[in-house]
């Protein structure tokens, strides 16, 4: 049992890493290709310490790519939904919103005033 538990760590880790480099365009069943197991079975050893279901590893990564994006850069929030996979501009902005409570566009303005007001304070 504990050497099951190490094994799962060990891959969850490995997914995650994966997931970080190949978000764009990763599926469940290219991960596991990748990693030389069966779909089901990654899954499976996911779900095993909480770790989370394969689409939620995913969303959490490209969100955070997502406002990483927003903050750093001026593109296009076109470009970053196609950027970080998504090729419904529509489905980003919700699943935005569901992850950040605002859509994109504001997020982008309250980080904006947050840097200005930050330096201003700072500048004292």
């Amino acid at each position: 049992r504990q050497s099951l538990h190490r094994k799962a760590i060990k891959i969850q880790k490995e997914v995650i890493e994966y997931l970080k480099k190949n978000y764009r365009n990763a599926t469940l069943n290219s991960v596991a290709k990748e990693l030389c197991f069966h779909p089901n079975y990654l899954s499976a050893l996911l779900k095993m310490d909480g770790t989370g279901e394969f689409k939620d590893i995913l969303f959490d990564i490209r969100m955070a790519e997502a406002s990483n994006l927003l903050c750093k850069t001026d593109r296009k929030i076109e470009e970053i939904s196609s950027e970080i996979g998504y090729a419904n501009e529509g489905y980003f902005y919700k699943c935005f919103k569901q992850k950040y409570g605002e859509s994109p566009d504001n997020y982008r303005k309250s980080i904006k005033i947050l840097i200005k007001d930050s330096k201003a304070l700072f500048s004292i």
